[in-house]
């Protein structure tokens, strides 16, 4: 870089899939692996991980990131908290210590919670002076904010504004159209330092390592629960509501997520996904696959 634009020069260049910049070349080619999955750095196996075949592409220290990753097999966690939790690397320890350490800046007056943001805390006063502004055009309901009335009349008016331009499905919210649109990709670049998960969106990995360290950055401003996932929080809030957003377009019963709704359509479809490997039965639920197979192994049938 310093030979083309001369020494201490930066240029700022970005990727074509993720929009995201970068100073030099070296670190945008770096990154784009994330999305090519090229290993380029890979000789004779000396960097790819025995047990799952995994390699790796850093030029700097390959040994160490082997070392890491191989920590997910052998469950070795070398960074201990004084609470008892222990972590594969140093920055998920110093993570975690936070949940310790965190100050509550912003109490209520009221009920005594404290929040971490102003904005959390005056959302959170509406729950005590009954203020509701937001009302629905349709029925009796208001809400708190203008977002959950907005996303609430379009189960009146049927709209479905945000479509999949995949496969043409329809979603009420911008989230959940997002979501659909990761289920027709298979690429999860972003794996868990912890643990063998991997992920879509770095969004998504960010939540799930909540799960380690114990934060839960999503606080409910009605009731002061909080949650790791953001999505969790979404659920949580339909229950002050009483919304339940995900409606059958054969029977109209109502749900307050889309994954109990798809279960409930698989009543009038048919459909039965989970197919018995020992016999010609097939389920709606791999919960009740599971079920199933327990009559198997009480019969002593051979599992290969």
């Amino acid at each position: 870089i310093s030979s083309v634009f001369g020494v201490g020069t930066t240029v700022e260049m970005s990727t074509q899939e993720c929009k995201k910049g970068f100073k030099n070349s070296w670190d945008l080619t770096r990154h784009q692996r994330i999305h090519t999955g090229e290993r380029p750095f890979l000789s004779s196996g000396q960097y790819k991980c025995q047990k799952c075949g995994e390699s790796f592409s850093s030029i700097l220290d390959r040994a160490s990131d082997l070392k890491r990753h191989q920590m997910k097999h052998t469950g070795e966690k070398p960074f201990p908290c004084e609470c008892g939790k222990s972590f594969t690397h140093i920055w998920l320890l110093n993570k975690h210590q936070q949940i310790h350490t965190r100050e509550r800046l912003y109490p209520c007056t009221e009920c005594g919670k404290s929040f971490t943001q102003l904005q959390i805390l005056k959302r959170h006063l509406l729950t005590h002076n009954g203020q509701r502004p937001y009302k629905c055009s349709y029925c009796e309901k208001s809400f708190t904010q203008l977002a959950s009335l907005t996303r609430h009349e379009r189960i009146h008016t049927g709209e479905r504004p945000y479509m999949c331009t995949t496969c043409e499905k329809t979603f009420l919210t911008h989230g959940e159209l997002v979501r659909h649109e990761r289920s027709h990709s298979s690429f999860r670049p972003f794996s868990c330092p912890q643990c063998p998960k991997s992920f879509k969106t770095k969004r998504a990995q960010s939540e799930h390592l909540n799960t380690h360290t114990g934060e839960r950055p999503f606080a409910c401003t009605c009731c002061g629960k909080s949650f790791a996932k953001s999505t969790s929080l979404v659920r949580h809030n339909l229950t002050h509501t009483g919304e339940r957003p995900h409606q059958c377009s054969q029977c109209g019963k109502t749900f307050l997520t889309s994954g109990e709704l798809l279960l409930h359509k698989r009543i009038h479809t048919g459909e039965r996904p989970y197919p018995c490997s020992y016999c010609d039965r097939s389920f709606s639920t791999s919960t009740r696959l599971k079920r199933h197979m327990r009559t198997h192994m009480e019969k002593n049938t051979v599992f290969l």
